[in-house]
């Protein structure tokens, strides 16, 4: 009986067992059908906030010809470093997400091979006990 329900609960665990790239790994589909799946853990998403950086405004003449052409390159630069300095920021965080993601898999998928190596001593030891008693 326990081997049984041991058996249901790989079988159960094996298709969501995730590689550390995170794409699904590929098995065979449960012998049953598992009960429902928890709901995710109920950790907030970061709101990510728009950049804060002040936009250059362009100006023109009567005639759609720029005006103060200087002053806004040295606008224009300093726009561009704001923007620069943000994106930095966001791809740094990005990082630490997808880590934070991957951290993840890989305790999963130990628990997963935790599961099966205990599983895998169960079926010895009752394959063991089924040869000695005949």
């Amino acid at each position: 009986m326990n081997r049984l329900i041991l058996i249901t609960f790989i079988a159960a665990l094996a298709p969501a067992a995730m590689a550390a790239d995170n794409t699904p790994a590929t098995a065979a589909a449960p012998a049953a059908a598992p009960a429902a799946a928890p709901a995710a853990p109920a950790t907030p998403v970061e709101v990510i906030a728009p950049t804060t950086c002040e936009k250059p405004t362009i100006e023109y003449d009567k005639d759609g010809i720029l005006t103060k052409g200087k002053a806004l390159q040295v606008k224009a630069t300093a726009y561009q470093s704001c923007i620069d300095a943000y994106v930095a920021i966001q791809k740094e965080a990005a990082r630490e997400h997808y880590a934070a993601g991957d951290a993840a898999i890989r305790d999963y998928n130990a628990f997963v091979n935790d599961v099966n190596a205990a599983n895998k001593k169960l079926v010895e030891k009752i394959d063991k006990q089924a040869k000695d008693s005949n």
